[in-house]
């Protein structure tokens, strides 16, 4: 095999891991965009049911249409601390990381003069140091937020059996 078609034949092989490397940091960042959408509705979410919850109860101690709201605050706490618990995991999983990424004008200061083969073995190199450390914060804000979506979800159900003890309570055993 001649000189210049081994140099092409690597210069390929160069190129084809720089675009698998480039797909892979391009997936990672997706999911980083992802996870930050989710962490978002997941925000709005809990404060939209916080603040219907918050008004409910308002309306009712206020009202004295409830035969026991002392009753019914003390046993809210409950479903409150877990989605209180999911606000604040929520708001850590969407706060802002920086993320690795290449810095171009050191990268042309340095390989400027460098063969085409060498700039993308840097690169190769560069974005996969990136994408691992990348992938560490994703990993970090999915598992904020699955914990967060695990406490609204106990934070929900709570709630529903506070109202429904709530109900037999004050309803079921006064009549």
């Amino acid at each position: 095999m001649r000189e210049e078609d081994r140099e092409g034949s690597e210069i390929n092989k160069t190129k084809l891991f720089y675009k698998e490397a480039l797909r892979q940091y391009d997936l990672e960042m997706d999911s980083y965009n992802t996870l930050t959408d989710k962490a978002n509705s997941i925000l709005v979410s809990i404060g939209t049911i916080l603040t219907l919850l918050t008004i409910a109860v308002i309306q009712i101690v206020t009202s004295k249409v409830s035969p026991n709201p002392l009753l019914l605050m003390v046993l809210l706490i409950i479903p409150y601390t877990f989605l209180i618990t999911s606000l604040l995991l929520s708001i850590e999983s969407y706060s802002v990381s920086e993320l690795a990424t290449i810095n171009p004008k050191k990268l042309i200061e340095k390989y400027y003069s460098k063969s085409e083969n060498e700039i993308l073995m840097q690169l190769i190199s560069n974005i996969s140091n990136d994408l691992v450390e990348n992938k560490k914060i994703t990993e970090d804000r999915s598992t904020l937020i699955n914990q967060s979506l695990k406490s609204l979800k106990k934070g929900i159900i709570t709630l529903i059996i506070v109202i429904s003890v709530y109900v037999i309570i004050n309803y079921i055993f006064i009549l």
